[in-house]
């Protein structure tokens, strides 16, 4: 095998592995995007409930400055 040949196999390898690792972590963003959408949905219901900012914060995880936030878009 011939050093040029070696060289497109090492960086066929480095692609690979360098494509998955990007899909596993674009993965890994989605499901955290998509668990703070979910909380956010479930803050705007409990909001227009009439339930307190701090049950809110304790039931969603969101930050108390993100349910105020959502407190004042209603």
């Amino acid at each position: 095998m011939t050093i040029e040949q070696e060289i497109k196999i090492r960086e066929s390898y480095a692609y690979d592995d360098g494509f998955t690792e990007g899909m596993s972590q674009g993965k890994i963003e989605g499901i955290s995007q998509g668990a703070h959408d979910k909380a956010v949905e479930t803050a705007k219901i409990m909001l227009a409930n009439n339930m307190n900012v701090s049950l809110v914060v304790k039931c969603t995880g969101l930050t108390e400055e993100e349910v105020g936030q959502l407190g004042k878009e209603h």
